[in-house]
């Protein structure tokens, strides 16, 4: 039994030993995949955001011009735009009109060197540039007939424009900055200036500039995540619907993973709850399967068992029977003595010689009796017996030996008890011998009574 637990033992340790290591293997190339697929969903999450704010800046592009664009429409004279200028509350903003040669009809005569985009609407387009020290230009051209006779611009001075232009991404926890086509800073985030904006673009990782610009050329907005010693940070960069101007910005990683972080140890604690089920059920499956073992074990032995039983009983019933035989021969020719010899010494004698054999006689017939009860085989055997032999035959058996002992025997025998009785003497016999003999073994002095006694008479 012992080995066998020590079996079952190991072979629940190997289990478990090479089910944690296949653990170990899985749950490292799944945290590794849940890693990359998140870092994967985090970079469209970011890209998604940096979308809608590139749409937003396009937008406030586009109704500045909008605004100019409907001046122009409504009158073209110069008196009538001026008047139409000067009716509002500027606030720092300068607006003009300049011709084609560079006189100004009205307003701050602005250098084309310094905006492009001047040209630009001299060509009939929409523009918006920048000059650093001097601030973001607007400007549209305005049409006399299929001619263009002006272009008519605003100005925002620097310091407005953060508050009109300025981004914010992330609640304010990320850093974002509309840049020119050479990077520099032109418009930094809300609560921001243009210093720390130039300072913390300066510290664009090159690795993330190349993969930016690697997937710009498939997409508008992109969106990379790179990790050092010191911080995980997601960089970013998109396009606003003009050319000369991009969104560029960073955010660190544990805030666009709020949430997300607690989906790897969910999954681990599920994997590991798992695990537990998986070693509990394997370790009740190999007890199981030694059970079942040893329950063939335990049928293969009864069944040995069993037929050595029967192989017994067969050998002590055989035996019984070829013991017998000769027994019954020598009581015969001992009966032949008791008849014929007439000396007192040589009757002593033969009446010893047979109580010998009966009780030798007796304990054959108890061999063969457990035999038949073992088998199922016993019966009861009813004959018509003398009481008084029955009787005599017990008082033989018992009285000497309880003599030797120095025990008193005494009989209590009923006058009532009818001369001969229906039943199976030998068993009567062998159950009140039992007794009897017991009776001297276990008594240690004093007297022995056998007291019979007729209870009813049918």
């Amino acid at each position: 039994m012992r080995n066998k637990l020590e079996r079952i033992n190991i072979k629940i340790v190997a289990v478990i030993v090479v089910f944690l290591f296949m653990l170990f293997v899985i749950g490292s190339m799944m945290g590794v995949r849940l890693n990359l697929m998140l870092r994967t969903y985090m970079e469209k999450q970011v890209a998604a955001q940096v979308e809608m704010l590139s749409e937003q800046s396009g937008r406030m592009f586009k109704e500045e011009l909008e605004k100019l664009g409907r001046l122009s429409e409504i009158a073209y004279e110069d008196d009538t735009i001026r008047k139409l200028i000067e009716a509002e509350d500027n606030d720092g903003i300068s607006y003009g009109c300049m011709l084609l040669n560079g006189d100004t009809v009205f307003g701050e005569a602005l250098s084309k060197k310094d905006f492009s985009g001047i040209t630009d609407s001299f060509r009939g387009n929409e523009a918006v540039c920048f000059c650093e020290g001097k601030g973001l230009l607007f400007s549209v051209p305005i049409y006399n007939g299929n001619n263009i006779k002006y272009v008519f611009y605003k100005l925002y001075p620097e310091e407005k424009l953060t508050e009109k232009f300025g981004l914010e991404c992330y609640g304010g926890n990320g850093k974002i900055c509309i840049v020119d086509s050479n990077y520099n800073p032109v418009i930094p985030a809300k609560n921001a200036n243009i210093e720390e904006t130039g300072e913390w673009l300066g510290q664009f990782p090159q690795e993330a500039v190349k993969d930016l610009n690697k997937k710009l050329g498939k997409n508008v907005v992109a969106a990379t995540y790179v990790k050092n010693s010191s911080k995980k940070t997601f960089y970013f960069e998109a396009e606003t619907g003009w050319s000369n101007f991009r969104i560029m910005g960073m955010i660190p990683a544990e805030v666009v993973s709020e949430g997300a972080n607690y989906i790897v140890p969910m999954v681990f604690w599920v994997f590991g709850l798992l695990t537990f089920l998986f070693v509990v059920g394997t370790a009740y499956l190999l007890f199981e399967e030694e059970k079942v073992k040893e329950s063939d074990e335990l049928r293969e032995a009864k069944k040995a068992a069993e037929q050595a039983n029967r192989a017994k009983s067969t050998f002590l019933a055989s035996m019984s029977h070829e013991i017998r035989t000769p027994i019954n021969a020598i009581i015969g020719m001992d009966e032949m003595i008791l008849r014929e010899s007439k000396e007192k010494e040589i009757l002593d004698y033969a009446n010893n010689i047979k109580m010998a054999g009966k009780t030798l006689l007796s304990i054959i017939n108890n061999i063969l009796d457990f035999s038949k009860i073992e088998d199922g085989k016993m019966e009861i055997i009813p004959v018509e017996y003398k009481t008084a032999a029955l009787i005599d035959g017990l008082v033989q058996m018992v009285e000497e030996p309880a003599r030797k002992k120095g025990l008193e025997f005494k009989l209590d025998i009923d006058e009532k008890l009818p001369a001969e009785m229906f039943g199976d003497d030998v068993r009567i016999r062998q159950i009140i011998t039992n007794l009897l003999t017991n009776a001297v073994k276990y008594t240690q002095s004093g007297m022995i009574t056998l007291r019979i006694r007729l209870l009813c008479q049918s």
